[in-house]
């Protein structure tokens, strides 16, 4: 797992988020962020504008736990500094984790209701837990990887992948494959790298060669994957990973695949001319 508002996280839920709108202030409380609140102290009310929003910047780090007998819900959510010195951004994901939030709590609730809370602790047992790291921080992009573990009930839990390309000079979100040709054109070469690449990863967690008959024996489309840029030396993108959650690439038992991939001449031929710039090749 991306709503552009903070929101009470009592039992109104998402639909107050539009309501309770306000404008971040990245050092606030988080029972201020919660209450959908900032400071409003100051006497200028363009300051805040004016000021630059780093100065203020700081991580999100938190959690929202409930517990009723056996019932047992946990909910953590965090992103990095660099997330919340940019002001739309940083509602951006509050807004995300209001929504993910009042989500589970509607669902575990429901459970509750169904189930009771002295029996069954798998039938009411949730967690979510999503984690924002930085891939990327150069000059016009924040590259971010977004990684939620979640448990609803039953024998285990499971695990998705997200991404998002802050673009500061337009100030809005992108997907990583917004800033090539088209997906097709930048799969073609990426591929080329990442399905070998991959089949190693396979055959040593498998202990050998992949075989047709395996789970997980073919390349996943890029669809079920998701795509991060990363850079090595803060100024350019040079890297581009390839996440592939549970269940995409092997068995559950096999976890998620994490494969990174250079960043070529070819893949660089295949991003649009306006952000060719911000791309450098490796070889």
């Amino acid at each position: 797992m991306l709503a552009l508002a903070a929101c009470s996280l009592g039992e109104e839920g998402a639909g107050a988020l539009a309501d309770d709108a306000r404008e971040p202030v990245a050092d606030a409380s988080e029972a201020d962020v919660d209450k959908g609140e900032a400071d409003t102290s100051s006497d200028n009310p363009d300051k805040a504008e004016k000021e630059p929003a780093i100065a203020k910047a700081e991580a999100m780090d938190f959690t929202d736990n409930e517990k009723k007998g056996v019932a047992e819900r946990e909910f953590s959510y965090a992103w990095p500094a660099a997330a919340s010195a940019e002001p739309k951004l940083f509602r951006k994901l509050l807004g995300m984790r209001n929504m993910a939030l009042a989500e589970q709590k509607r669902e575990w609730r429901a459970a509750v209701d169904e189930f009771g809370t002295n029996d069954c602790v798998t039938c009411v047992g949730r967690d979510h837990s999503a984690s924002w790291e930085v891939a990327a921080n150069i000059p016009r992009f924040l590259s971010l990887s977004g990684g939620t573990y979640f448990y609803t009930g039953g024998a285990h839990g499971n695990s998705t992948f997200d991404s998002i390309i802050w673009d500061r000079e337009a100030e809005q979100a992108r997907k990583v494959t917004d800033l090539f040709r088209s997906e097709r054109a930048l799969w073609r070469v990426a591929s080329r790298a990442y399905c070998p690449a991959l089949d190693r990863e396979r055959e040593k967690r498998r202990g050998r060669p992949v075989q047709s008959e395996d789970f997980g024996s073919d390349c996943p489309p890029l669809s079920e994957l998701v795509l991060v840029l990363g850079t090595s030396n803060g100024n350019v993108f040079d890297r581009l990973d390839v996440l592939a959650a549970p269940y995409v690439a092997g068995a559950y038992a096999e976890g998620p695949y994490e494969v990174s991939i250079p960043v070529t001449q070819r893949i660089i031929e295949a991003v649009k001319p306006d952000y060719r710039a911000y791309f450098a090749g490796r070889e």
